[in-house]
């Protein structure tokens, strides 16, 4: 089935759906259901066009609701889709997550790309073959089986006779939808695949080309700075505001303790910024500890125990166990570029370009946040320089939307500096462990105990978990997450152990940790130090001894 040209939006000699899908969790879910062989978010959104669309010029543009962080999505999905199509990598387009016309896939994290969005991109690809090649069979008038296609066009193999994919739809989109079975191309007839290719985004970086959102800039642009506490909870008594007399400010923005600046040119926001720095007045923090490490720390903070696993044998408590502890600190992520985006507030609707990992999610926050209903906002995702985990882009991009609103019509770029990114970003959280065994007559672990203290491990979407709902005159109550949140996730060994006993005291993967304990009291637990004896604890798992995690 194909929908008229009239039907849908017109851009640059192509034809743009654009998408309202909505965002209820890591992986969005929906009414709409199709094979359940198919990957999840392909079942989701079967359509073609919320895929794949076919440009005047020849190309191919594919949506996917992942974020290219320097994991090479976007090279695989153009390889995946060249692959598919018979075409050349460099006339595949990608656009990534944006809430105006790419599928919801939730949150870019936990190396799920690949085995979700570009799977389901190469099935798009596959289905979009299929219906080209019937179009082509009744233009040209000829069987399939006459028919080849190679970079972009449909051609007849015994006279040459060709049309393009832009003329076979004839002004119209692809709107079937993608349903198995499908033929994908065999392996051995790969022309793409698994081959290194040129990458024309890696010359942009090298050559310092604008690549990044750093480097985003709009016409009549100004420029905004936010003034950070001295702690979690200082709050602002006050600032001298004479001192604003000397950097021409625009305005300068007061919620609560959200303090900000918006000037014309950028350093003098940052002039603006280190001034109020100086003179702005501040509560003391009240969180004040007389632990003298962060594991004792850690320990005496008021926690939440979680029993994730309970043995059905009581841990012996004076038997001649062997004992160990273990500390993560608190990790920077280093992002390379400060944290940055810009957003504009025009004729009711907020439009915010970030470096976020997740368009949708932001989205919902950024509502709750702004009392602006989410189809009146749009989240457009573009590259960060640097990602090593969770950075302050949502922090960055709230912040913009806040100062936006107060100050409407224009393109406002807020960008932190290096002392806010490097303060205020969400660190990794620390750990400390506490692992004891105990073992039986043959040198097996008989009883198993392990204690975890920990943060929450995933905060994206939840609710005052951003720095600047603490911050303003009605703070955003942060809600709990009764599960630990990824704390304990690998307290639960998958090692073959009768009488495990695990809690979590919430308040990182660290199954080396783990690993280490048995390796480093080897000589006391049994044969430990060999591989065979690692094995023996698998047995009765039901999996391979090793296992290789999709990027």
């Amino acid at each position: 089935m194909m929908a008229s040209r009239r039907s849908f939006i017109k851009t640059a000699g192509s034809l743009t759906v654009m998408f309202s899908l909505e965002y209820t969790g890591l992986f969005a879910s929906g009414s709409k259901m199709n094979d359940p062989e198919l990957p999840e978010v392909l079942r989701r959104h079967p359509s073609l066009s919320a895929w794949l669309e076919v440009l005047a010029n020849g190309s191919v543009r594919i949506f996917t609701g992942k974020v290219e962080l320097g994991q090479g999505l976007c090279g695989a999905i153009a390889q995946v889709t060249a692959e598919e199509l018979d075409m050349k990598v460099s006339q595949v387009e990608v656009v990534i997550a944006d809430t105006r016309r790419t599928p919801n896939e939730g949150f870019t994290g936990g190396s799920f790309s690949t085995e979700n969005s570009v799977l389901s991109i190469r099935y798009a690809a596959a289905a979009a073959r299929r219906e080209l090649m019937d179009l082509a069979a009744a233009a040209l008038k000829v069987p399939i089986n006459d028919l080849q296609m190679a970079d972009g066009k449909v051609s007849v193999k015994p006279d040459g006779r060709s049309m393009s994919f832009f003329a076979l739809l004839e002004g119209r989109i692809l709107m079937s939808e993608v349903r198995l079975p499908l033929q994908l191309k065999p392996k051995e007839q790969y022309h793409t695949a698994g081959k290194s290719v040129h990458r024309e985004d890696f010359k942009k970086m090298i050559i310092g080309a604008e690549t990044y959102i750093q480097d985003l800039r709009f016409p009549e642009m100004l420029h905004a700075r936010t003034v950070s506490p001295p702690a979690y909870d200082s709050r602002l008594l006050g600032y001298d505001e004479s001192i604003l007399n000397k950097v021409s400010v625009l305005k300068t923005i007061v919620n609560g303790s959200f303090l900000a600046v918006i000037c014309e040119d950028e350093y003098q926001a940052v002039k603006a910024q280190q001034q109020l720095s100086e003179k702005a007045r501040w509560s003391e923090s009240q969180k004040t500890t007389a632990a003298k490490s962060m594991p004792e720390l850690l320990k005496s903070l008021t926690v939440v125990t979680h029993k994730v696993k309970t043995a059905p044998a009581p841990f012996p408590e004076d038997s001649n166990s062997i004992k160990a502890a273990y500390y993560k600190p608190y990790v920077m992520h280093g992002a390379i570029a400060p944290s940055c985006a810009v957003a504009l507030y025009k004729d009711g609707l907020l439009e915010i370009w970030t470096h976020s990992q997740g368009a949708y999610p932001l989205r919902d926050i950024i509502s709750r946040l702004v009392k602006i209903p989410p189809g009146q906002i749009q989240v457009t995702c573009v590259r960060g320089s640097g990602c090593y985990g969770h950075n302050g882009s949502d922090d960055a991009a709230a912040e913009a939307a806040l100062i936006a609103v107060a100050y409407p019509g224009r393109h406002i770029r807020l960008q932190w500096s290096r002392e806010q990114e490097h303060a205020w970003e969400p660190y990794g959280t620390a750990m400390y462990m506490e692992l004891e065994a105990v073992l039986a007559k043959d040198g097996k672990i008989a009883h198993f105990r392990n204690s975890v203290w920990s943060d929450t491990h995933y905060i994206r979407g939840s609710q005052g978990y951003l720095n600047v709902e603490a911050l303003l005159a009605s703070p955003i109550e942060r809600k709990k997450n009764p599960a630990g949140s990824g704390g304990y996730r690998n307290a639960d060994l998958y090692y073959s152990i009768s009488n495990q006993t695990v809690t979590g005291q919430t308040g990182v993967h660290y199954e080396i940790f783990v690993r280490a304990f048995c390796d480093s009291n080897g000589d006391g637990i049994g044969d430990l130090n060999g591989v065979t004896s690692k094995l023996d604890y698998l047995k009765d798992l039901g999996v391979s001894a090793i296992w290789l995690m999709p990027v």
